[in-house]
């Protein structure tokens, strides 16, 4: 039985030190959390299970739990009653909803019986009073409300006892998802602002051969090279960015380009200049959200990103090929360079300077940092 459970998992033997108060609470008396308010708060870290931007509210949202009635007798409970904090210079607590058992349900959803509840954020605000008229005083309402709207709930039992939300003193209840208490919640008070789309960049890198292998490294453009900055965005986009870049001698950039359906994914095209060595600096501005209400029309926030360019060759600092070499026999030629290649460089043997078998234009074969370069030669 669940108040098996319970009693096993808690029991104390100081009455004054246990998480249910068994000599007030009689049976192991609880209503447990269920649902996606204890996912978000017990699974996923949150502070809370709900939340509303109070300085954008569409009028749809709402404060929805479940909950689940553990007790050794299921029909114990005649209801429970809702209460909502008014903060202020005196916190009052104002009731705001009675659920009676007849709202409950047995199903093999849960174990015990259990009820859905819903409550709108317009009875809420107007419970406590809430004066969103102006934009002043929706910030001080969000400075009052910081840490959420406080929600209590009291069990009215049939033989008349009430278990009050103050009567679960111990942590260990709210350390366990069988047990974690519905009867203190809070609803997130939350600003739009910290809602805009954010987008992370990358650099596609170019296309190279090492060891047979393609690969895709970031390197330093040299002139009219070409790579790619992919963008993507944390929420669904309705519009795409407006992406620029500076100084105007690092190159040309196409305009951004959507990546499959999910509207998240953007790329802009960008190639080199001749003259100009030094970081190129793209911003990203905007584009605005495409998910559903409040979000929907946010502009997101800036976003910067850099592609480096650089004109200067680069420069073989090493090349080595061994000083004697007969017919039949073999050397390794390693070129070493002072930055990393986005190609492999190729080599030719000028038969009438070397006197060996002539080799035109073979490829080498790249390290994984780009750095040295080697071909194996048989003669």
């Amino acid at each position: 039985m669940i108040v098996a459970l319970i009693s096993i998992g808690i029991s104390c033997t100081d009455e004054s030190l246990s998480p249910l108060q068994f000599d007030k609470v009689k049976k192991g008396t609880v209503l447990a959390l269920r649902g996606a308010q204890l996912d978000a708060i017990y699974w996923n870290g949150e502070p809370y299970g709900a939340a509303f931007y109070a300085n954008k509210i569409t009028g749809t949202e709402k404060f929805e739990y479940e909950a689940e009635y553990l007790s050794a007798d299921p029909a114990s409970l005649a209801s429970f009653d809702i209460f909502v904090f008014k903060n202020g210079a005196t916190k009052q607590r104002l009731l705001l909803k009675n659920i009676p058992f007849s709202q409950f349900q047995k199903t093999d959803k849960y174990r015990g019986p259990w009820v859905a509840v819903s409550l709108t954020l317009t009875e809420i605000m107007a419970k406590i009073g809430a004066d969103m008229s102006t934009p002043t005083k929706v910030a001080a309402f969000m400075d009052l409300y910081s840490d959420g709207i406080r929600m209590e709930s009291d069990l009215n039992l049939v033989n008349g006892t009430k278990v009050t939300q103050d009567l679960l003193v111990a942590a260990g209840l709210y350390e366990s998802d069988q047990f974690y208490p519905a009867q203190l919640l809070y609803y997130g008070v939350e600003d739009i602002d910290d809602a805009r789309p954010n987008a992370t960049t990358s650099q596609r890198g170019q296309v190279s051969i090492v060891s047979g292998k393609v690969v895709r490294t970031v390197l330093p453009l040299k002139s009219g090279a070409k790579d790619t900055l992919n963008i993507t965005f944390d929420q669904k986009m309705a519009t795409a960015p407006t992406v620029t870049f500076s100084p105007a001698s690092a190159g040309t950039a196409g305009a951004p380009v959507a990546v499959g359906t999910t509207g998240k994914v953007f790329y802009v095209p960008f190639t080199a200049g001749a003259t100009y060595t030094g970081n190129a600096t793209f911003t990203i501005t905007g584009a605005t959200s495409g998910e559903a209400a409040p979000l929907a029309g946010l502009v997101q926030n800036n976003k910067t990103a850099t592609m480096a360019v650089d004109i200067l060759a680069p420069q073989n600092t090493s090349f080595t090929t061994g000083t004697r070499l007969g017919k039949g026999q073999s050397a390794t030629i390693t070129l070493r360079f002072n930055e990393a290649l986005g190609t492999a460089p190729k080599v030719t043997f000028d038969v009438a300077a070397t006197k060996v078998d002539a080799v035109t234009a073979v490829n080498t074969i790249l390290s994984a940092d780009g750095m040295t370069a080697t071909y194996f030669y048989e003669y």
